[in-house]
C-alpha cells in the first residue's frame, strides 16, 4: 500500500473529507487570523480517532491532529498554536510558563497512537517498515527557517512585546521534537509554509 493509497482508504473507510490545514486550527475555524489560507488536503485525524475508539473499551488513545500525504511519504500532523496564547501571557516568568506548556506535549504519544491506529485500521502490520513516514510539526507563529520574517519580528521587539517571545517558543517546540525517534524524519514550520513545504517532501 502506498502513502496516497492508505490515506485514501482512510478517507473512505471513516467516510471524512479532505480539509486543510487552516481548518484544523481552531482559532482559524471560525475566523481566519490571515491571508495565508493554505489548499493543500488534509484529514482530520482526531475525528478519526473518535469513530475508531466508539466503542471499544479502555482508554482513548491520543492522536495527532491531522494526515497527509506528499509523494511517497505518509505525514502525521500536529498543530501548536502560540499566538493567542501569547496574546494573553501575564505570567510573572513568562519564559517558564511558555517551557511548562511546551513540556505538557507529549508529541511523541501522540504520534505512535496514531501509528497504531492506521496499522490497525489498514491491516498494515508494521507501518513504519511499509511506508516512509514523515511527522510534521506545525505552529502559527514564524519558526527560524523563515529568516527574513524572523528578522522583522526581531526589528518589532521594542514595539510588540509578544514578539519578544517568539523564539523561545520555537526553541521550547524543537525540543519536544527532539524526542520523535531518529528514524522518523521530521518537520517543523509555520503553517503560513505548509503548501509550499509539505508538497516538497519526496
Amino acid at each position: 500500500m502506498t502513502a496516497e493509497e492508505l490515506y485514501i482508504h482512510i478517507k473512505s473507510l471513516y467516510g471524512v473529507n479532505d480539509l486543510i490545514i487552516c481548518d484544523l486550527h481552531n482559532p482559524c475555524k471560525a475566523t481566519r487570523m490571515c491571508q495565508c489560507c493554505q489548499s493543500y488536503p488534509i484529514i482530520d485525524f482526531d475525528d478519526i480517532k473518535k469513530k475508531y475508539h466508539q466503542g471499544i473499551s479502555g482508554d482513548t488513545p491520543a492522536s495527532v491532529d491531522g494526515i497527509t500525504f506528499s509523494g511517497k511519504r505518509f505525514c502525521f500532523v500536529e498543530i501548536k498554536g502560540w499566538v493567542e496564547f501569547l496574546n494573553h501571557l501575564k505570567a510573572r516568568n513568562q519564559e517558564l510558563t511558555i517551557a511548562r506548556r511546551a513540556a505538557s506535549y507529549n508529541l511523541r504519544k501522540k504520534l505512535f497512537d496514531s501509528i497504531t491506529i492506521c496499522q490497525i485500521i489498514s491491516g498494515i502490520e508494521d507501518l513504519l517498515a511499509c511506508i516512509p513516514i514523515t511527522y510534521v510539526l506545525v505552529t502559527d507563529i514564524e519558526t527560524e527557517s523563515n529568516g527574513l520574517a524572523m528578522f522583522h519580528n526581531n526589528l518589532l521587539r521594542l514595539a510588540d512585546p509578544v514578539d519578544n517571545w517568539l523564539g523561545i517558543c520555537n526553541r521550547e517546540l524543537k525540543a519536544r521534537l527532539s524526542t520523535i525517534p531518529g528514524n522518523i524524519p521530521t518537520v517543523y514550520l509555520s503553517c503560513k509554509d505548509f503548501d509550499t513545504k509539505i508538497a516538497k517532501l519526496a
